[in-house]
């Protein structure tokens, strides 16, 4: 399968087979050089000066020659698979540790969206409509709340069931009011989808790689010196986000 890089990459079963198909060439040249030696030892006690002997002699060697060379030649092939493998895993990880560099950032973009939702009217609306259906408000008080019910409001929509508990009229319009907010700040929709995206592809690594260690200028100056290919297309909602947070 491929990674990030889209690279193939090599699975542990394949690089047994690998070093298993080595191990067994290995053990078959010595075997051909046991039996190579105890026929020369027999060539010679037959007969030390024939020609034949010697001729059946150098056979048996050349067929120790070739299985050698195509032993050292499947170690070699293990030993560059191994290493490509290795270079594999280094490059995802420094995409890896990049992208989780960045997490943050958005983070606090969406807080930032979400305190600026909750002053808005549409806010307001969303909360009566709420309170009259079910005597509660759409959602908690903090970003993680809201952006959890949004993920189970797109999943019952790719779901298509319109019947879900999660598509009730308070929180279609919360998430109205929320993107609203989003839009305010000089995102778009389709950027804000890039950012959620860009933000899932480092879930996985988030905790190894430090939360927000930089600065939100140095993260934009590093973000257009060094951009990872793989990235490109989550550039421009990024350095809107990071712009947007180096204002005072």
């Amino acid at each position: 399968m491929p990674n990030m890089a889209g690279v193939r990459v090599v699975s542990r079963a394949d690089l047994k087979r690998k070093i298993d198909d080595a191990h067994a060439h290995f053990k078959k040249t010595l075997v051909e050089q046991d039996a190579a030696i105890q026929e020369c030892d027999e060539q010679v006690l037959e007969c030390p000066s024939g020609k034949e002997p010697l001729s059946r002699l150098t056979a048996a060697c050349q067929r120790v020659a070739d299985a050698s060379s195509h032993g050292f030649k499947l170690l070699e092939e293990t030993a560059k698979t191994l290493g490509d493998r290795l270079e594999e895993l280094e490059t995802d990880k420094q995409l890896k540790d990049f992208a989780a560099g960045y997490r943050d950032y958005i983070r606090r973009f969406e807080d930032r969206a979400f305190l600026l939702m909750k002053k808005s009217s549409q806010y307001a609306n969303a909360v009566s409509v709420a309170m009259a259906a079910t005597g509660q408000p759409p959602v908690g008080k903090n970003t993680r709340d809201a952006l959890e019910l949004f993920a189970s409001m797109r999943s019952a929509e790719e779901d298509g069931d319109d019947e879900s508990e999660w598509l009730v009229e308070e929180n279609k319009l919360l998430r109205d009011a929320y993107h609203s907010a989003v839009v305010s700040l000089g995102v778009t929709l389709d950027e804000y989808a890039q950012l959620r995206e860009f933000k899932d592809l480092t879930n996985g690594c988030f905790h190894t790689a430090g939360r927000g260690s930089k600065g939100a200028e140095q993260a934009l100056a590093e973000l257009n010196a060094r951009l990872p290919a793989d990235y490109v297309q989550y550039k421009q909602p990024l350095v809107k986000v990071l712009r947007l947070l180096t204002r005072p």
